[in-house]
């Protein structure tokens, strides 16, 4: 399964992922692709999608193959029906619910229609001006990773977010203002799919590393780069540590690790 981590800053959105993608038949996991990039930027609301689990199906009358990020990618063409970043996931959850429920996932397994997608972007809200927010569009009901019956969608900054300090934010929407001086301030919001769960390992290192030595880091932190790195290093990590240590067949994560980031203007930055 691939590995995601998505870094909120006052300035810039940071997602990475791993580029591998597997399969398991029989027990046995087998690699299918590589270096398979896994994002989709949505131009009129500046935004970046990634997703993990199910990256393709395959009919078995026809032979067709459907694939997420080709799906995700024609989900272009229905930008225009909506009129914000929450109305256009909104929309995207309904129609991978009905794309799953009626087509694709009679393809595969119960247990290989699992999916999750990031969508992170700058929002406006009022008075307290944009702020970074991350989407979260799953089938999965819990950090087990049970799949449900239905796609869902929830807004997560609030929600669930752990801050550098590993301080729980209410989910209460009295709390934008103490999150709006939260990143004003420099802090940055860490977030990653639960699996691998050695991903969680590394991930939860680099934030309890980034809060204990947060004043005399010598990086800029309203530089793009640094959020960046950020994003990047608990993949690598975890991608290095399954390699030396894993079992071949038992690597779930590999390839290149992708990063796309986006400014406080909704710009890809090389």
């Amino acid at each position: 399964m691939t590995a995601i981590t998505t870094v909120l800053s006052k300035n810039y959105i940071s997602v990475a992922c791993d580029s591998m993608i597997t399969r398991v038949e029989n027990g046995v996991r087998s690699v299918i692709k590589v270096n398979q990039t896994k994002f989709v930027y949505y131009a009129k609301f500046k935004c970046i999608a990634v997703y993990w689990g199910l990256a393709e199906a395959i009919d078995p009358v026809e032979g067709r193959t459907w694939r997420t990020i080709e799906w995700l990618d024609d989900f272009k063409a229905d930008q225009d029906k909506y009129n914000s970043l929450a109305e256009f996931v909104e929309g995207l959850s309904v129609e991978l619910n009905n794309k799953i429920r009626s087509g694709v996932g009679q393809w595969v397994r119960r247990e290989d229609r699992g999916i999750g997608i990031h969508i992170a972007g700058f929002e406006n809200f009022g008075d307290k001006g944009l702020m970074p927010e991350l989407y979260l569009v799953s089938n999965y009901v819990n950090t087990q990773y049970e799949i449900g019956d239905s796609v869902s969608w929830s807004a997560r900054t609030i929600a669930d977010s752990v801050n550098e300090n590993g301080t729980e934010v209410d989910n209460a929407t009295d709390q934008r203002q103490k999150l709006k001086k939260y990143f004003d301030d420099g802090g940055i919001f860490f977030f990653r799919n639960g699996d691998p769960a050695l991903l969680s390992i590394f991930s939860d290192a680099t934030v309890n590393a980034v809060s204990r030595n947060r004043e005399v880091f010598f990086k800029d932190r309203s530089d793009g780069n640094y959020v960046r790195e950020l994003s990047v290093f608990p993949i690598e990590l975890t991608k290095k540590f399954q390699k030396q240590y894993y079992h071949r067949n038992e690597i779930k994560v590999g390839g290149k690790v992708y990063s796309a980031l986006i400014n406080k203007d909704g710009y890809l930055i090389p």
